[in-house]
C-alpha cells in the first residue's frame, strides 16, 4: 500500500502527508533524539477490520469518533512531528 512508500526513505525521518491520491513527502531535520515506543499488548488484531474502520473516516468523518481519528492522524500528528 501507500504506507510502504515510507521504506524508500530509509532511516531518515520523513513527514508523509496523504490527500486523496496525492502524497507529499518532507524530510525532517530533528532538533533532538527521536524516541520510539513499540508496545506488544499480546492481543489479537484484525488488520482488515482496522483498515475498513479507518477508511470510513475519510474523506469526511460521520461521527465524533471518526472526527477524533481525523484530527489525531491529521493536525495533532503534524504538530507532534514538527515539534520533535
Amino acid at each position: 500500500g501507500r504506507m510502504d512508500q515510507c521504506c524508500a526513505f530509509g532511516p531518515r525521518p520523513v513527514l508523509m502527508t496523504f490527500d486523496g491520491d496525492r502524497l507529499d513527502c518532507e524530510e525532517l531535520s530533528l532538533k533532538s533524539t527521536l524516541h520510539l515506543v513499540i508496545v506488544e499488548l499480546d492481543g489479537t488484531k484484525d488488520t482488515t477490520v482496522i483498515l475498513q474502520r479507518l477508511t470510513k473516516c475519510y474523506p469526511v468523518p460521520d461521527d465524533d469518533a471518526q472526527r477524533g481519528v481525523h484530527e489525531l492522524l491529521g493536525a495533532i500528528n503534524q504538530r507532534i512531528v514538527r515539534a520533535a
